[in-house]
């Protein structure tokens, strides 16, 4: 037996003992994953989340926990071919721990899902999510590079702005507002941000193409 299909007995096995356990339910979705088999995913995952749900209630909630779930299931659905469900998914992690190990991947997902969905519906997805937490870098972020792709390049910069003073240092953000400084006429805010961008990353070849513009 494959090593996680060992771990897919032994986690329903643990969940039949203790059916509350959000922990169970989000490594057996996982241990799905790893099988590929994300359709088989989505129900504990769901339900791992539903659990994290009403302990947060109670003040008791494991966030970056969660916020590993939310990107698992973001990558299920993707996988699934449920783009706006993914994007959802995959925003909501973010939000709760924008800067986890995982949290280059989903942005880079997210890049690549937003092509594929209605510009104005996500935009609106991402305005009300900044109304309801105004203080969230990921947001911004996610933003900044959407208003970008629709030509709002000054309101692409103050979002970039705005998640970076918050907190974000995704080199991707110093990529990002580099291009949009760019466009701006703002060649040695470009400059600053583009190099910012190869401390974190300094083989990055696209990186060293915008400085050599």
């Amino acid at each position: 037996m494959d090593g996680y299909e060992a771990a897919v007995v032994a986690l329903n096995e643990a969940i039949t003992l203790d059916p509350g356990s959000w922990v169970s339910r989000s490594y057996l979705g996982a241990a799905y994953m790893k099988l590929g088999r994300p359709d088989a995913a989505l129900e504990p995952l769901l339900d791992s989340l539903d659990i994290t749900a009403d302990e947060k209630a109670s003040r008791n909630w494991p966030t970056v926990q969660s916020a590993e779930t939310l990107f698992l299931l973001g990558v299920a659905h993707r996988d699934l071919e449920r783009p706006k469900q993914a994007a959802m998914a995959l925003e909501r992690g973010l939000g709760l721990d924008y800067s986890a190990s995982w949290a280059p991947d989903a942005f880079a997902m997210l890049r690549n899902i937003y092509a594929r969905l209605d510009r104005d519906e996500t935009l609106e997805r991402l305005n009300q999510a900044l109304q309801g937490d105004p203080d969230d870098p990921a947001a911004y972020y996610l933003r900044g590079h959407l208003q970008a792709e629709m030509g709002l390049i000054v309101q692409a910069f103050e979002d970039f702005n705005r998640s970076w003073s918050l907190g974000s240092r995704e080199h991707e953000l110093f990529a990002a507002r580099g291009q949009v400084a760019q466009l701006l006429g703002r060649q040695d805010d470009a400059r600053n941000n583009f190099n910012q961008a190869l401390k974190w990353d300094r083989q990055n070849a696209r990186y060293h193409a915008y400085l050599a513009d």
